[in-house]
């Protein structure tokens, strides 16, 4: 049946094939492994099989064997064969007692809900679409079934006839379809049970009905980048082995390295003799004895300041490599200057960077598919190349940003769609998520069930100002604990333990009134003979606060301190000013509160403006860290509109007022972390459903990957007007109706955790001029021999390059060489300082 039926040849050299069936078969037996830990491996396997099956037909082995520039949908063959396997089992009398099952009453809602996630998978691994759209005619109509009707008008063979050959073809090889099919709806079913139970406490039924529908988007989201995974793998391996097979047993060894190194570490320490490292002796037993026995959940990880923090989420995430048997640890940061910190001390302790990623942005520029059914682009060796070149987060443990895991959730480029499977049967530290935007809280609770319900992984939550996303009046809360909602806590510390982390005191500077920056420039130099740390919402703030000072203190004592810096000269300042305090050295530094978590630093006076009660906490972690004085003091200062402009940045505004009325009901003698309930009850009241949900123009994130888009007409009026003039469209609406109606393009395209006006660009220095320069000659022998092997030689460059990112405005794109056709910019050194970083005008973005 496949005879002479081809998937990929190399235009440079003819000889060079790879056969239509091999291509199938080969996806279909490694999505099937990539998902066989999950109990999808049945769904997998098909949709690895079909989605490329309508490679099989005339015009695209016309088009490949011709080198034509014809654009043939190959894609849409795959989801037409589902509805035949459909038609098969209703008509089959070996499949009477499942035929009837699916159609009792209960059961036929899940069944074409089932039918519809396989189709759009197949559908959508070359670009995402909204389930409903308007047609030709300007009618609305299902899309996944328009384009089926649309292709079936187009092919040049019976597709009946097809679909018996291809079964029998297949049954000769002893690959089963419809056992397969049918165990697949089982493995569906279970899931949705599971989910039934995460949903079944919800107040109303519309909720209720839109978190499983939520839930069948990010089903179909796993799919789909298990299957784009496992294509561009085969892809790029079509003519010979570019990508090798994991050596298990060699990642077994490496797993029982990882943890001999990180006991070693804590044997270093010895025995504890002061009152606060018995209390961490305390802390890190805990965390040890339940790394080892805690399964899929989500849990807390309460952790007061000074308790380090960093070695007990590396010892967590290690031990459950080990132990639980967890595929790969992710530590996930908010602040790229806690990220930096924390990979340096995570690589110095396991010693062996080869398994292990560190990603801060993407250096590789990706945009949103604008085309979304574009199969000629999606298989092109460009688009194939740029996939395989930006990382899919395989490694054994992956280090980066919120932006960046939020990315993976929810935007729909092809990298952060194939990450996504990257995160099943993993353990996920989240380092200080209540940071957040309130505006993600929906998304993100609902996500992260996904992760634990089906997904298998491992979070924690880790922070010392744990945030309510259980409060008992949010719609979509979420379930901390393990499968019986039992174990939420990794750690659990008395009053007293807790005590001894208590190192400062708290002064609310003119009673909470609000001040100018000449206030701040004055509360800077009556303290001018201690050590300062001054922490602004705004780089403008910042920049303003740093030419205040410039004639008052010293240029080699006063520090500026913000993202326009790479990573390298961020830690390298950081190193500096380290140093520098611990030679007791009066010195002054501003900054954005990049450095208020993590970065271990210490200051004998903080000053604060005004925020969220949280950030208030992790800044006082940086004033008398190391217990030096009998305490430290953290000023708190709310500086007007004039100082620190937050209106064009809602959610730290709002995050701010809720902070100032939180301090307003502090005691005299109340410690601050008393006033956290009150602090997070504040920000979620009065913020509406849509809100909390991602509002997207009239809708939400949450409601378009669940219902239809409240922009849409009412979906059943137009299939009525479409039923008299295309009867064959409402034949295939009559077998596969459904009550999906996701616009998943719109969501996808519509999110941002942060609003981003920038792009990416690597500083062209002294450590970076051979490895780009090696990118530009390999680019040059990659067009020349089309030969895979050096895609892993660039992206091996690639991954050295992130630590010299930064970020740059799009106006200044125009100043960038662009490299590796297009996709990668380049900024001349000219425009960077060792100092200050990226010397154009920056905006007043607040940057986490």
């Amino acid at each position: 049946m496949f005879e002479n039926l081809y998937a990929h040849i190399d235009q440079k050299n003819i000889e060079r094939k790879q056969s239509l069936f091999d291509h199938l078969i080969n996806t279909a037996n490694e999505s099937r492994k990539l998902a066989q830990d999950l109990n999808l491996e049945n769904s997998a396997y098909i949709i690895g099989f079909l989605h490329d099956i309508g490679k099989a037909r005339d015009e695209f082995q016309e088009k490949i064997t011709k080198n034509s520039k014809k654009s043939v949908d190959h894609s849409t063959l795959g989801g037409i064969l589902i509805k035949y396997l459909v038609k098969d089992i209703q008509n089959n009398n070996n499949c009477l007692k499942f035929s009837s099952y699916i159609n009792e009453e209960e059961n036929l809602n899940i069944f074409l809900d089932f039918c519809n996630v396989l189709i759009y998978s197949i559908l959508s691994h070359h670009g995402q679409y909204n389930m409903i759209r308007k047609n030709k005619d300007k009618i609305y109509v299902f899309t996944s079934l328009d384009r089926i009707t649309n292709i079936e008008k187009e092919l040049s063979f019976d597709i009946r006839e097809f679909y018996v050959e291809l079964k029998k073809f297949l049954l000769d090889k002893n690959i089963d379809i419809i056992k397969i099919f049918i165990n697949s709806f089982k493995e569906y079913e279970n899931i949705i049970s599971r989910l039934d139970i995460s949903s079944q406490n919800e107040a109303d039924e519309n909720y209720e009905f839109k978190e499983k529908q939520f839930y069948n988007s990010m089903l179909i989201r796993l799919l789909v980048s298990i299957l784009k995974s496992a294509d561009v793998k085969d892809t790029i391996n079509s003519y010979e082995t570019v990508i090798e097979d994991k050596d298990y047993k060699l990642i077994e060894n490496v797993k029982d390295e990882f943890v001999n190194k990180i006991n070693l570490k804590y044997e270093e320490f010895g025995n504890p003799k002061s009152k606060i490292n018995k209390v961490r002796y305390d802390i890190s037993t805990q965390v040890f004895e339940n790394s080892k026995k805690f399964g899929s959940g989500i849990y807390r990880l309460d952790l007061p300041t000074g308790a380090g923090k960093t070695l007990l989420s590396l010892a967590y995430g290690v031990n459950q490599l080990k132990y639980k048997g967890k595929d790969r640890f992710f530590y996930i940061t908010s602040y790229l200057s806690v990220l930096e910190q924390n990979a340096k001390v995570i690589k110095d302790v396991l010693k062996n960077e080869e398994y292990i990623l560190e990603h801060h942005s993407n250096v590789v520029e990706e945009k949103e598919e604008s085309n979304s059914f574009n199969d000629d682009f999606g298989d092109s060796l460009e688009k194939i190349k740029h996939d395989y070149i930006l990382d899919d987060w395989t490694n054994l443990i992956v280090l980066t940003t919120m932006v960046q895991f939020f990315n993976t959730l929810f935007k729909g480029s092809s990298s952060n769609i194939r990450r996504f499977k990257s995160l099943a049967n993993s353990t996920i530290i989240l380092d200080e998520l209540q940071s957040l935007p309130v505006d993600v809280l929906y998304p993100t609770n609902l996500a992260l069930n996904f992760l634990k319900e089906v997904m298998k992984a491992n979070i924690v939550l880790s922070t010392a100002t744990q945030p309510t996303y259980d409060y008992e009046n949010l719609v979509y809360r979420l379930k901390y604990g393990d499968d019986n909602l039992e174990n939420k806590d990794v750690l659990n510390l008395s009053k007293e333990q807790k005590v001894v982390f208590k190192r400062t005191k708290v002064e609310i500077y003119k009673n909470g009134e609000e001040t100018s920056i000449d206030d701040l420039r004055n509360l800077i130099l009556d303290n001018k003979d201690k050590s300062n740390l001054i922490i602004l919402n705004t780089k403008k703030a910042v920049k303003n606060t740093y030419e205040l000072l410039k004639n008052d203190i010293e240029s080699e004592n006063l520090y500026y301190l913000t993202t326009n810096l790479h990573s390298v000269d961020r830690l390298r300042i950081i190193k500096e000013i380290k140093d520098r305090l611990e030679n007791n050295e009066k010195i002054v530094v501003i900054s954005t509160q990049l450095i208020e978590a993590g970065v271990d630093v210490d200051f004998e006076v903080v000053i604060r403006s005004y925020t969220g009660i949280d950030s208030i906490i992790q800044s006082m972690g940086r004033c008398n860290r190391e217990a030096k004085l009998e305490y430290g003091i953290v000023y708190l200062i709310n500086l007007s509109r004039e100082a620190e402009n937050l209106d064009y940045i809602k959610s730290l505004k709002e995050r701010k007022e809720a902070g100032r009325y939180a301090l307003s009901k502090l005691g005299n003698n109340q410690d601050i972390e008393e006033i956290i309930p009150i602090y997070f009850k504040k920000l979620y009241t009065n913020l509406d459903y849509n809100r909390l949900s991602y509002k997207i123009k009239e809708s939400n994130f949450v409601d378009l990957l669940s219902f239809l888009d409240n922009s849409l007409i009412n979906i059943e009026s137009s299939i009525e007007k479409i039923s008299t003039s295309n009867e064959s469209y409402l034949n295939n609406f009559e077998i596969l109706a459904t009550v999906m109606t996701q616009s998943f393009k719109s969501a996808y395209n519509n999110f941002n955790l942060i609003e981003n006006k920038m792009d990416t660009a690597i500083v062209e220095c002294e450590d970076t001029k051979d490895y780009i320069n090696d990118i530009r000659d390999l680019e040059i022998s990659f067009r020349e021999s089309y030969d895979f092997s050096l895609l892993k030689k660039m992206k091996n460059i690639v991954r050295k390059l992130n630590p010299y990112s930064v970020s740059i405005g799009k106006n200044n794109l125009e100043s960038c060489e662009e490299i590796l056709d297009g996709k990668i910019y380049i900024l001349n050194n000219e425009f960077y300082d060792d100092k200050i970083g990226v010397n154009f005008e920056s905006n007043d973005l607040f940057i986490i």
